[in-house]
């Protein structure tokens, strides 16, 4: 087939994927009834400051684009708001890449790593959210690649220094006062002072604005971070016969390759100038993509997070004025249903960030 007859089927796929996803897309959806407290009064004094995002497509439509929409996590027995979520499609060039954010109240909420099970460097930490804590419990999201994975890269968990930080690579913070940042890894930065941290790769977004290169030995370089080849989302695994009728059905991860090898599911954590986090889930995404979509929510910085289906989640839970635990929505939905359990029984491999009410 000629090249350029490929490029333009490849184009009608990708506009045909597009109404797909918005066909098949909700709206933000309305989260479990939670039965309001008499006592509750309203504080606005630490609420977040909204601006909604101009939708960059009007047709098809997406019910709720670029809407900031607050959930009430315990049926009023919050004082201020403490989780907005949006959904957005930034990509002027991919129709159908689409994103899923949270803005989390950072003012609100007190933030937790946990190191996963298949982490060499957590011997000794628990992978699972304590039953004490499960009741102030808000927002669950993945964190970033395993270290095995990740090349370079320190890791700081309950003040203690477990890998090296490397100076210059990318981080999140978690300050011991419980505020949070992300910021390029400096030696002055007072070790002390930091109750966990991880590191991965570069910026993301910078002063505000996306990062489309990097500069290394005076070359200009893509800022764009791979994952080895493209991986189906339609179709993560494929399953072969097996041999024989005693043997075991053969699994395969169903990986592509080409041009746009930097395609996939990724999340990335942006902090905005009020202190706030926004976290994101994008499908069908790259890199530079996901950075415009967390700059368009306000975040002045910004780093990747962990990638691939099935490791992008992001899961809110709400309480009762008891805090018993009544209902999880997942931020995407396009996480499997697995994912509202996953962190509250038992362990899991992969890291993860909590965020508890303070």
């Amino acid at each position: 087939m000629p090249m350029k007859w490929f490029h333009f089927l490849g184009a009608i796929a990708l506009i045909f994927v597009s109404i797909s996803y918005a066909a098949a897309a909700p709206d933000l959806g309305a989260p479990p009834a939670v039965e309001p407290s008499v006592e509750s009064s309203a504080d606005t004094s630490q609420n977040i400051v909204v601006e909604n995002i101009p939708p960059l497509y009007t047709q098809p439509r997406l019910p709720g684009e670029g809407i900031w929409v607050k959930e009430d996590m315990s049926g009023g027995n919050d004082a201020t708001d403490l989780v907005y979520r949006t959904v957005y499609r930034p990509s002027d060039k991919f129709p159908n890449a689409v994103v899923y954010m949270l803005l989390l109240n950072m003012k609100r909420l007190a933030p937790r790593l946990f190191l996963g099970s298949a982490e060499p460097y957590g011997k000794g930490s628990v992978p699972k959210l304590e039953q004490a804590a499960q009741s102030q419990l808000v927002a669950i999201t993945n964190a970033l690649w395993q270290t095995a994975h990740a090349g370079q890269g320190g890791i700081i968990l309950r003040g203690q220094v477990l890998k090296k930080m490397d100076p210059g690579l990318a981080t999140i913070v978690f300050y011991k006062n419980e505020t949070v940042d992300i910021l390029e890894w400096k030696d002055d930065i007072e070790v002390s002072e930091v109750q966990d941290a991880r590191q991965l790769k570069h910026l993301i977004v910078k002063d505000g604005k996306v990062v489309t290169c990097l500069m290394k030995r005076g070359q200009a370089l893509s800022s764009e971070i791979g994952l080895g080849s493209l991986l189906n989302e339609d179709r993560p695994v494929i399953q072969f016969p097996a041999a024989s009728p005693e043997a075991i059905p053969i699994q395969q991860l169903n990986f592509t390759s080409g041009d746009l090898w930097f395609i996939a599911t990724r999340s990335g954590f942006g902090i905005r100038p009020d202190g706030n986090l926004v976290f994101a889930v994008g499908h069908h995404i790259s890199t530079c993509d996901l950075a415009k979509a967390l700059a368009l929510a306000g975040s002045v910085r910004a780093m990747h997070g962990d990638a691939n289906p099935g490791n992008c989640v992001g899961v809110l839970y709400f309480t009762e004025g008891n805090g018993k635990i009544v209902g999880k929505i997942g931020l995407s939905p396009h996480q499997d249903k697995s994912t509202l359990d996953r962190y509250l029984k038992g362990s899991y491999p992969k890291d993860f960030f909590a965020f508890l009410r303070r």
